[in-house]
């Protein structure tokens, strides 16, 4: 830690602050200090985030505070790593499906391509957040996060499957595993051993990660189903849980039910398809316009000549194409064009958790400053753990339902070559 240095108040602030670089310095700050630290400081104000965690904790709430803070951001962290698992797994892998076979891809080819690349996807968009995040070229955080949730992967969860239900190994699949993921790590090393990423290194690393009435009764049925669509919580499932479990359902529920309002969803193994009218003529609307605020909010609110807003025209171009959708389709069965959502639900869903990717790491560096950790430690613990959140909730499906354990294993594996490194 070194000599704590604590700063007097009779001194002028910016004289004060002039030789403080980092935002982790604001501990050698006396406390009547720190808020105005917070605010002359450029690394304290973290980039790409819609909340400033930073100014929160210690100029929103005073520092006398910061245990019921901590715990406040921490209860948020686990939200997003649920929300994020939630937008991966229920929303943007079946689009990732349905594209491969509207692309007529090859099982082996989608597998190791679109599909791996959605069981990774928590793990990709956080190394990116973290990444485009970084302060003074410090991608710790990133790289730490990707390697942990590997060794979490192919120890903790493959190890678990092991220990549970005993099974003999399929030995050319783990064979290959292993050689990939042993091959990506030591590539990994030798670009952080080196300190930079050529042109060449980036091409050569590309290879690693792609091989791996009557009227009236239909009214009252269509309202029934769209009810039904967006209902969050499994109400038999509910009846049966205890209190622990419907907590949970709760969290889950409000991250499902808002993705469920904003990302449609095509799922070729659902009735008809997952189509309800309702629910994809809400979604013309809804995912344009939330995806124009999460990736450009100061457009969103931008007004045309200073007197139309940005967010009038994108709404009422959608909902032009929301009645084309309620004039031209039937409730009972999907349009011809209904594999276009997918589409929409694919960047919806990647605008998604790019967002919370964002906050999530955001919220690390948060710790990181309060707790005074490296964003190295962090990204081998929390974020990596947090990430393989979907990796434990299949793993739990695997011991209930009694899943073929070798293809799981190889699953697994597959993941942490193809997506983890």
């Amino acid at each position: 830690m070194g000599d704590v240095h604590v700063i007097t108040e009779g001194m002028e602030p910016e004289d004060l602050f002039s030789h403080i670089t980092e935002c982790r310095d604001l501990h050698k700050l006396n406390t009547s200090n720190v808020c105005h630290f917070i605010n002359m400081t450029d690394a304290c104000h973290l980039s790409g985030g819609f909340l400033d965690y930073v100014y929160f904790t210690y100029c929103t709430l005073a520092s006398q505070f910061l245990p019921l803070t901590v715990t406040i951001l921490f209860l948020w962290l686990a939200f997003m790593f649920i929300a994020i698992a939630v937008a991966a797994d229920d929303f943007f892998c079946p689009a990732l499906v349905v594209i491969s076979k509207t692309l007529k891809m090859s099982d082996n080819l989608a597998g190791v391509t679109l599909l791996a690349f959605g069981n990774g996807a928590a793990d990709v968009f956080s190394a990116i957040a973290a990444i485009t995040g970084s302060k003074n070229g410090d991608v710790s955080l990133a790289f730490c996060a990707l390697l942990g949730a590997g060794v979490f992967v192919t120890t903790v969860i493959a190890g678990s499957v092991c220990i549970i239900q005993p099974f003999k190994i399929m030995e050319r699949p783990f064979l290959r595993d292993v050689i990939f993921y042993t091959g990506s790590v030591f590539f990994t090393f030798c670009i952080l051993y080196d300190g930079k990423i050529t042109t060449l290194e980036a091409i050569e690393s590309t290879p690693l990660i792609k091989n791996d009435e009557a009227n009236v009764a239909e009214s009252i049925s269509c309202i029934k189903a769209f009810l039904c669509a967006i209902s969050p919580v499994d109400t038999l499932q509910w009846k049966q849980s205890g209190f622990i479990s419907k907590c949970i359902a709760v969290i889950k529920g409000t991250a499902k039910f808002i993705l469920c309002i904003t990302v449609p969803v095509v799922d070729y193994g659902a009735p008809n398809h997952n189509w309800n009218k309702i629910l994809c003529s809400i979604h013309c609307v809804a995912s344009p316009v939330t995806a124009l605020y999460l990736t450009r909010p100061e457009l969103f609110l931008y007004q045309i000549h200073g007197v139309f807003p940005v967010w009038a025209v994108a709404f009422i171009c959608a909902f032009l194409v929301s009645l084309v959708i309620i004039f031209t389709s039937s409730a009972s069965s999907p349009p011809s064009y209904h594999w276009l959502f997918a589409y929409v639900g694919f960047i919806v869903a990647v605008v998604w958790i790019q967002c919370i990717a964002t906050e999530i790491v955001n919220l690390l560096q948060t710790f990181g400053i309060i707790f005074d950790l490296s964003n190295g430690i962090l990204g081998l613990t929390l974020l990596a753990w947090g990430n393989s959140i979907s990796d434990i909730t299949q793993l739990g499906r695997i011991i209930a339902c009694q899943l073929p354990v070798p293809h799981s294993i190889k699953y697994y594996g597959n993941c942490a070559i193809c997506a983890e490194v």
